[in-house]
């Protein structure tokens, strides 16, 4: 609906070249590897622009992200600040996020080799996606699977400049400047339209239906098979953690102990026949 970037963010003209960190800067993500891998890429592509979309937190009961000061710590002393690297201090609107997506030339993502990481679905990546933008993320989440199995762009290895440096050199020398690849990002993103991932959801909803209790029994039985008093157990903290969590699995898990312990204790207090 209007420019975001090139011709509005000084230092940032119609013919460069932009990487496009479309999300927080937050404490479990990785952007000191991205910009150090821009600050080496940037002496043989001067018209490389890496900007971060938002640094500003969305809410003002939000503290600042330690690292988003050290991310912009990092550009400073680089001297990369204005010249390669652009932080935009304000939080986009949601409704403004697609001028921003759509002037980029690749979207990027980068994390540590973190618990956060296995459970991530990383919804910037989405907005990638759904740009036509290829994408070059770090290893070790869903998301980097999909580019990886899909061929969406490259997947990086955890804190590697050198890994950095080749996946964006890879994209931004592409002769067709990614026509092929920005196709095949369209193609898949399709997979993710809430008229598709939804329908299971919907269907459901014009038909309910519940499993018969034989297919699924917390009372020891699965498929008419007696299970084990461990696997019981495991079935029912597992049920505990998706309806409430680590907490709830510790205080039902601390009920379960004191019980025990005192069903225990009354029957070595018990006089013997």
């Amino acid at each position: 609906t209007r420019p975001a970037m090139r011709g509005v963010m000084p230092g940032i003209g119609p013919d460069d070249r932009i990487l496009l960190w479309g999300g927080g800067v937050w404490n479990w993500f990785d952007p000191l590897t991205v910009i150090r891998a821009v600050g080496v890429l940037a002496a043989r592509r001067p018209d490389l622009r890496l900007v971060f979309m938002g640094v500003k937190p969305p809410s003002p009961e939000l503290p600042e992200m330690e690292m988003t000061a050290r991310a912009i710590a990092l550009s400073d002393e680089l001297g990369l600040t204005g010249r390669h690297v652009f932080f935009n201090q304000d939080w986009v609107p949601y409704e403004e996020r697609q001028n921003f997506l759509l002037e980029a030339d690749v979207g990027l993502s980068s994390h540590f080799d973190a618990i956060e990481t296995r459970f991530s679905f990383r919804t910037r990546v989405l907005d990638y996606l759904w740009a036509g933008l290829p994408v070059v993320t770090t290893e070790g989440d869903s998301m980097a699977e999909l580019v990886e199995r899909e061929g969406l762009g490259r997947v990086t290895r955890y804190g590697s400049i050198d890994s950095w440096v080749e996946a964006l050199d890879d994209l931004l020398g592409r002769p067709d400047g990614n026509a092929a690849l920005r196709q095949r990002v369209r193609d898949v993103s399709a997979r993710f339209h809430w008229s598709r991932v939804a329908a299971p959801l919907v269907a459901y909803c014009q038909a309910p239906y519940e499993l018969p209790a034989s297919h699924w029994s917390v009372s020891g039985h699965y498929g008419h098979k007696r299970l084990g008093a461990p696997f019981r157990l495991a079935l029912k903290a597992a049920r505990t953690f998706q309806a409430g969590g680590l907490g709830l699995v510790t205080e039902k898990g601390r009920k379960v102990v004191v019980r025990t312990l005192g069903r225990l204790g009354r029957r070595f207090r018990e006089p013997r026949p």
